[in-house]
């Protein structure tokens, strides 16, 4: 098993064989919890470590099919984030499905 530096700024050279994750983010107390780096979520977080959080680019937004035009909606298109109702999501992943079957 890997060992990962910890994220809490509290805690900057403490060592654990888990993944950080931040249970609350709002706790000036900064509450850690160190996910099994084999399961689903460890890895999940492992992926997500060199995503910019503020780039439109690298998120997807899902809206319920009858907000795809309300302003809320309007305005994050407007400032480039990517945003896909239900339905499309949904199609979509039912496209890659057909397609690996195919194969």
């Amino acid at each position: 098993m890997s060992t990962i530096k910890s994220q809490n700024p509290d805690r900057p050279s403490e060592t654990s064989p888990g993944v950080p994750f931040e249970i609350d983010g709002d706790d000036p107390q900064g509450r850690y919890l160190d996910l099994n780096p084999n399961l689903a979520e460890g890895k999940a977080l492992q992926r997500t470590q060199d995503i910019d959080l503020d780039d439109p680019t690298q998120w997807i937004t899902v809206v319920e099919d009858e907000e795809e035009f309300d302003p809320g909606t309007e305005k994050l298109k407007q400032q480039g984030w990517q945003v896909k109702t239900v339905s499309q999501l949904r199609q979509e992943v039912e496209h890659l499905a057909t397609q690996s079957e195919t194969r």
